[in-house]
């Protein structure tokens, strides 16, 4: 019985606490059009911090065809380009 005991322990839920969420006002929105979320998130943020830039722009230099979309790699180093600092996680 302890045996079992043992195991069922491991089957309870650890409680998490959430951290605060925080909003940010006035960034622009852009709804995405296929497969281009990335760029739409992308020109929200550039446009919020001043760049007059569109989803298209974004999206006609790292669009990948073969990938259907915009990797995260391109979308960095795009950023980085324009002078932003940006981080992949």
């Amino acid at each position: 019985m302890p045996f079992i005991l043992f195991f069922l322990s491991s089957c309870s839920t650890v409680s998490v606490q959430i951290e605060k969420t925080i909003r940010i006002n006035k960034v622009p929105f852009y709804p995405q059009e296929d497969y281009q979320c990335g760029p739409a998130s992308l020109a929200g943020v550039m446009n919020y911090w001043g760049v007059d830039i569109k989803p298209e722009d974004i999206a006609k230099e790292i669009y990948s065809s073969s990938a259907r979309g915009t990797l995260d790699i391109d979308m960095f180093i795009y950023a980085n380009k324009k002078g932003f600092h940006a981080q992949q996680y």
